[in-house]
């Protein structure tokens, strides 16, 4: 509770100082960072596809770590440390993980975009119609949904390459990119369908290339993936087994201040550091 109180008498001590703070530079300097700091949350959150609330997640961020802090403080000062780190690095590590996922889905769907592209543009028809017709082709309804953006602003008279530039900041994957940067470029310069058609063709040669090359990779690596899962695992697994079976087995770490302030936070620090590492030398980009 000491503690609590401390933190508590802290905050308020500092929202006092922050609002005796002259009106001037530092103010305008101060609300400049925190509008920069909300357009990237806002843009983070687009390429994980996340609705949320950008303001709300800016202020989770904020005030996951010292949460943190003060409820495991009371068990152990080093737990509390390694909690606010985690509550520190968590949301970034969740907005990565999901925008790869995305990475990922979207490289996959490089190939058909091009496909009903290049389709509809040999058709005779014009950029708005093969977005058009590509959208109700699409499998990936994140990718749909982006061009159904693209075609509701130009409905509403927005130029169309101004449109697929506004889109392009939620378009993750290099493939996809490539795919979306020289659509983008045909449209604003104008270009024929027909000289269009035929660029698309010649980079659907290395996008199908580079679909084909992850694919092979990410195969041939699935097995070493599972394997350190598993690894993984098997350490907690055992520490759960043997807190069921013999609890006095492991009263070390819950009765001795070796085991509660060094044993198990430094058990903890090396199993997130072990997977860590695992997976940074097993991975290989294409």
């Amino acid at each position: 509770m000491d503690l609590i109180g401390a933190v508590c008498c802290g905050v308020a001590v500092f929202a006092a100082g922050a609002a005796a703070l002259p009106r001037g530079g530092s103010e305008g300097r101060l609300r400049g960072w925190h509008r920069r700091r909300l357009a990237l949350r806002a843009a983070e959150l687009d390429r994980a596809r996340l609705g949320l609330d950008p303001r709300v997640f800016h202020w989770a961020t904020l005030l996951a770590p010292p949460a943190a802090l003060v409820a495991a403080w009371p068990y152990s000062p080093v737990v509390a440390v390694a909690g606010g780190a985690a509550a520190l690095l968590a949301p970034r590590f969740t907005i990565g993980v999901l925008t790869a996922r995305r990475h990922a889905r979207s490289e996959r769907e490089a190939p058909h975009l091009l496909q009903l592209l290049i389709a509809n543009l040999g058709a005779g028809g014009t950029y708005f119609e093969a977005l058009q017709g590509a959208r109700a082709g699409l499998r990936d309804r994140w990718l749909a949904e982006d061009l159904g953006g693209v075609v509701r602003q130009f409905l509403l008279d927005v130029p169309l390459d101004q449109a697929l530039r506004a889109a392009r900041r939620r378009i993750a994957g290099r493939n996809l990119g490539l795919v979306w940067d020289n659509l983008t470029i045909c449209v604003a310069q104008k270009i024929p369908t027909d000289r269009a058609r035929d660029l698309l063709l010649d980079v659907s040669t290395t996008v199908r290339y580079n679909v084909q090359l992850a694919g092979e990779v990410r195969a041939q690596t699935s097995g070493q993936r599972v394997q350190i899962w598993i690894l993984a695992l098997l350490v907690p697994a055992i520490y759960l087994y043997l807190r069921l079976v013999s609890p006095y087995f492991l009263s070390v770490l819950d009765e001795t201040w070796t085991g509660r302030y060094v044993l198990l936070p430094g058990a903890a620090a090396l199993e997130a550091l072990g997977i860590y590492l695992s997976f940074r030398l097993s991975r290989v980009t294409v």
